[in-house]
């Protein structure tokens, strides 16, 4: 599988400008742009259940209105149609608590705004190389 390969992404985050910044990154990493946002996590659970495929990825911010993050994601890896969906959460908290949260709940991956396009980049490499183990298991619907 390759950048290019990787399907759907949802992007959770309340700011317009870093939707926009992913955008660009994404395209200069040559992967296709994100085309379902949510700025919520309550907005996010909802855009999820309504997807008829299930995404790619899920990146995920932490600090929203109303559902944020850390129970936006814990929500997610509670729901067995969800369950091994990746998520990464991009935040702008670097606090080591945030992170091992974040990775109790099943975070698959942690990145702290801003994030540099190579992170990003390694991060997206490794999330694709995870999705080439699952690709034989069957996701629940």
């Amino acid at each position: 599988m390759t950048a290019s390969d990787l399907g759907e992404i949802v992007v959770v985050d309340d700011s317009p400008e870093f939707v926009d910044a992913l955008v660009w990154a994404f395209r200069r990493l040559g992967v296709q742009p994100p085309r379902f946002t949510a700025s919520s996590g309550d907005e996010a659970l909802d855009l999820l259940h309504r997807l008829s495929l299930l995404p790619s990825l899920v990146l995920l911010d932490l600090n929203l209105p109303g559902l944020d993050g850390r129970s936006a994601l814990r929500e997610i890896r509670s729901d067995a149609a969800f369950s091994r969906l990746p998520v990464a959460v991009l935040s702008t908290s670097d606090d080591p608590t945030d992170v091992q949260t974040c990775r109790e709940a099943g975070a698959d991956a942690y990145l702290v705004k801003p994030v540099r396009l190579e992170a990003l980049r390694d991060k997206l490499s490794q999330l694709l190389d995870k999705l080439d183990d699952l690709s034989s298991l069957p996701f629940p619907l």
